[in-house]
């Protein structure tokens, strides 16, 4: 016979001392490491690590990504998904170009306040990315994280070695897109709220 979900998680919870269902504002006081909790308002499944509850499954939130410089979107369009599995980060990014969008691609900030705990210098290869021009190519390539604290992505994009700009790949112009995709592990999971 199907067990429900809620079932199976009030038979976890009425088994087991080291779980428990609760809400985001009701979690234990006083857990020990590897106690696992569900959280019934946020829908997040959580495990306490000593220091956070680390989020082990949950939604994929929506974020429009700040763009930091070299890019006007105008009339473009610019969105990201995101979501957190324990300490780690996964993030897409996807903007495309309007008929009044300027300039290139340079920096995004990555979701939340959230700092990528990456190498302490500047240009950490953060993720995959790929670049289309519409109706003639396609693109790959890779991107760095811009800053020592490694939480603004730079997409001087390498393709052939060579940075990204107004005309590499290509001449970037109305209908042709960048995704950016990445996966980090992170220092503070708690940052990023939906």
């Amino acid at each position: 016979a199907a067990v429900s979900v809620q079932a199976a998680i009030e038979e976890l919870d009425s088994e087991n001392d080291h779980f428990q269902t609760c809400t985001a504002a009701t979690r234990p006081a006083s857990p020990s490491v590897g106690d696992s909790i569900y959280e019934t308002d946020t829908l997040r499944s959580r495990t306490w690590d000593g220091t956070y509850w680390l989020e082990m499954d949950g939604p994929v939130y929506d974020w429009t990504p700040t763009i930091n410089g070299g890019l006007t979107l105008g009339n473009g369009n610019l969105k990201g998904k995101y979501f957190l599995r324990g300490w780690t980060l996964h993030w897409w990014i996807y903007c495309l170009w309007g008929t009044t969008t300027s300039g290139t691609t340079q920096q995004f900030n990555t979701p939340g306040t959230m700092v990528i705990d990456a190498q302490a210098t500047a240009f950490y290869m953060g993720g995959t990315a790929i670049a289309r021009e519409s109706g003639v190519s396609w693109y790959n390539g890779l991107f760095v994280s811009y800053d020592a604290a490694d939480d603004i992505l730079n997409t001087t994009t390498f393709f052939a070695n060579t940075p990204m700009s107004a005309t590499v790949p290509h001449t970037w112009g109305s209908a042709d897109s960048l995704a950016l995709s990445g996966v980090f592990p992170m220092t503070d999971v708690d940052a990023p709220t939906s």
